[in-house]
């Protein structure tokens, strides 16, 4: 039991970070962009966490619909990553226990 616990909790980290580091160079964080002009309409899209990217003058990027700041979307991305890895396992292993159970 607690050496499963232990595997999902590496694997799970493996996973949050690798997403992490993809994220400054691969358009994988979901954000809401729009321009710098009063009363823009905001469009959602996929942006990435690279600081060279990012043109506070000319856009306005609000990651995962509640932050401006990349740090605050560096945070939300390692913790959300890591407990939806961590249940899809938690659900995955669960699975695989009742199928064992039937046989």
């Amino acid at each position: 039991m607690y050496m499963k616990l232990i595997s999902k909790g590496w694997i799970s980290l493996l996973v949050s970070t690798a997403t992490f580091f993809s994220s400054f160079f691969i358009n994988i964080i979901p954000c809401q962009i729009k321009s710098n002009i009063p009363n823009s309409l905001a469009k959602w899209g996929l942006c990435s966490l690279n600081p060279d990217e990012t043109s506070f003058f000319v856009t306005q990027k609000t990651y995962f619909g509640l932050t401006n700041s990349i740090a605050n979307a560096n945070i939300i991305t390692i913790i959300f990553v890591f407990i939806l890895t961590f249940g899809v396992l938690s659900l995955l292993f669960k699975k695989k226990k009742q199928d064992s159970k039937e046989d």
